[in-house]
């Protein structure tokens, strides 16, 4: 195994090595373009100090701080978590945090936070509640560099609580994104793992857990059982309103974007923290049952990608083990970290448009499988894990 992780991870790094991603068109941001990759090797340098990474990170960290400062590019335009100046932020910080750059580098950001912060409250105001383009974004991006702003994002949220049923709920058009939508990446169990991360910190604050208790609510409410393909489903992809009826968008999948794995983490995770029996039985449920689910019909899952592949899943396996102890999470940690060696093995040569991508191509998979034996930490914090 040691050495196929070698061999897939320096097929990929001496591609990286070689591309000069200035001049190709992946885009520049942290889930999807050059900042992803940059996060990658921030990750790998911090294990083995190499300093062709470190040369790789300084030619890609002086491109966007060019783009940002020129102002005419998508990434200086954008706020989001995913593409734009809130994740750009969040991997500036991370490369303080590793001493690899100044801690005055964030006086940078003095203005853009600012501008993230007026961004974030308009994305609030017309309900962009998605992790990677919207609100939530951004305000898990100002809490961990420990904004002021973050305060006033979370005092909006609390007056928010009193006006609807679903304060948080997604008004985009996006089918599988729309209403109340139960991934990581899309809808409340982002906001809910934020506000646990936040109220982690400061367990005094009663705002912080008024949001997480209605949103706790939310999700225990929101439990739709159905049986598909001989295996018990509890969550769908989202719940969203045709008229005056809350319909269910049924999924299969075992995803960070969507599906009941998703769910059980960030359950166990508000269990622990608040002391709440019934999220922890729920979410024990919800992931052994999950476990037992393995062909793509009962997962949708046939590539190795993070967002809604094996390398995603065997995470949050990973996660869930380390929470709660069960073996059964173990099992299907190493199952699903067997089946993105497999993927990445077949595919890893053929370079195509997702290749760099971070989470629909191979970098966040390469991540997972180079952490087998926990060398490198917090990386998928990005991820909210």
């Amino acid at each position: 195994m040691e050495q196929k992780i070698k061999e897939i991870t320096q097929i990929f790094n001496t591609n990286i090595l070689n591309k000069d991603f200035s001049k190709e068109s992946i885009g520049d941001g942290l889930f999807e373009g050059q900042l992803g990759i940059m996060y990658y090797l921030l990750n790998l340098y911090k294990v083995e100090q190499n300093d062709a990474y470190a040369d790789k990170m300084s030619e890609i960290l002086n491109d966007i701080f060019s783009k940002v400062s020129d102002g005419n590019h998508g990434i200086a335009i954008s706020t989001a978590f995913s593409y734009g100046l809130s994740g750009f932020g969040y991997v500036t910080h991370e490369l303080i945090k590793a001493e690899i750059l100044e801690e005055d580098t964030m006086s940078f950001f003095q203005d853009i936070n600012d501008y993230i912060y007026d961004r974030a409250v308009i994305d609030f105001e017309k309900g962009n509640f998605d992790f990677m383009e919207g609100f939530p974004g951004a305000l898990y991006y100002l809490h961990r560099i420990g904004h002021s702003h973050c305060a006033t994002l979370v005092d909006k949220m609390h007056e928010s609580l009193q006006v609807s049923k679903y304060p948080y709920y997604n008004h985009i058009e996006e089918l599988y994104n729309k209403g109340i939508n139960f991934g990581i990446a899309h809808g409340i169990l982002g906001i809910l793992t934020i506000m646990l991360d936040i109220f982690e910190q400061d367990q005094t604050n009663h705002k912080v857990k008024d949001i997480i208790e209605h949103c706790i609510t939310v999700i225990l409410e929101s439990k739709r059982e159905i049986s598909e393909n001989g295996i018990k489903i509890y969550y769908p992809y989202n719940l969203f309103y045709e008229g005056d009826k809350l319909i269910a968008h049924p999924t299969n999948r075992l995803a960070w974007c969507s599906g009941d794995l998703a769910v059980s983490l960030v359950l166990y995770k508000a269990g622990v923290l608040l002391d709440r029996k019934d999220c922890i039985e729920l979410s024990n449920i919800l992931g052994e049952n999950s476990t037992k689910r393995k062909t793509v019909e009962e997962t949708g899952i046939h590539m190795a990608m993070f967002c809604h592949g094996t390398s995603g899943a065997a995470c949050m396996y990973k996660r869930l083990y380390e929470l709660a102890g069960n073996p059964l999470y173990l099992k299907a940690y190493q199952y699903w970290f067997d089946q993105t060696i497999a993927y990445l093995d077949q595919e890893i040569k053929e370079v195509n448009q997702d290749y760099y991508n971070m989470i629909l191509g191979y970098a966040g998979a390469i991540l997972l499988i180079n952490n087998h034996n926990d060398s490198i930490k917090g990386w998928d914090r990005i991820f909210l894990l």
